[in-house]
């Protein structure tokens, strides 16, 4: 992050949704928002592999592996809802 700690110490190791814009209707329970917009990067290192494979969002595991991708507002919204299900 900007601030030169990684985005684990910053936002902890949850579900993290992280996105290169703010995303409207993402809000989950139990699911951190990060928006690159708001929070940059000091390395740009997510938002380079984010534009190398044409994902505007990333749904983040606990253990730091990526559930998913998505290349627009639509996409986040059916993985957000595949990942919902997953966990009922």
């Amino acid at each position: 992050m900007a601030d030169g700690r990684l985005m684990d110490e910053r936002f902890g190791c949850g579900w993290r949704l992280v996105s290169l814009r703010e995303l409207v209707g993402t809000a989950r329970a139990g699911l951190q928002l990060i928006d690159l917009g708001r929070t940059p990067e000091s390395e740009g290192v997510v938002e380079t592999w984010m534009h190398r494979h044409g994902c505007c969002a990333a749904l983040v595991r606990p253990d730091h592996y990526v559930y998913g991708a998505a290349a627009n507002e639509t996409e986040v919204d059916a993985l957000l809802n595949e990942w919902q299900a997953t966990r009922a």
